[in-house]
């Protein structure tokens, strides 16, 4: 998987924009895109200085359509806060709001 780091918070993501950190904190955020072999857009998100997640993170199967949304703060996976799984198709698997505590695998944690 390649890596390519912005250095600039060009890509801002609705949590980013949303949170209710402080200006400094969020002008502190850097957008992360990996690539999968293919060329496609593996996992895409936002770090800080240390490189951990924050914000809103999305991981992509090899066709391009989107896997997993999540969301992370302080580099932690938020399971109360909002998440999508996506069936390869694009549609939705499961999401926040079944109600059911939904077993996935974390592709963060196989990176």
């Amino acid at each position: 998987m390649r890596l390519l780091l912005l250095s600039t918070c060009a890509l801002i993501f609705s949590a980013c924009s949303g949170s209710s950190s402080s200006g400094s904190e969020a002008e502190s955020l850097s957008a992360e895109i990996t690539y999968h072999e293919n060329g496609e857009i593996a996992s895409q998100g936002m770090v800080d200085g240390d490189r951990n997640r924050e914000g809103v993170w999305t991981w992509y199967h090899d066709n391009a359509q989107a896997a997993v949304e999540v969301s992370f703060k302080n580099n932690q996976f938020q399971d109360s806060a909002e998440w999508i799984l996506f069936n390869p198709d694009g549609s939705i698997k499961a999401d926040h709001t079944d109600g059911i505590s939904f077993v996935f695998d974390k592709p963060w944690e196989q990176e």
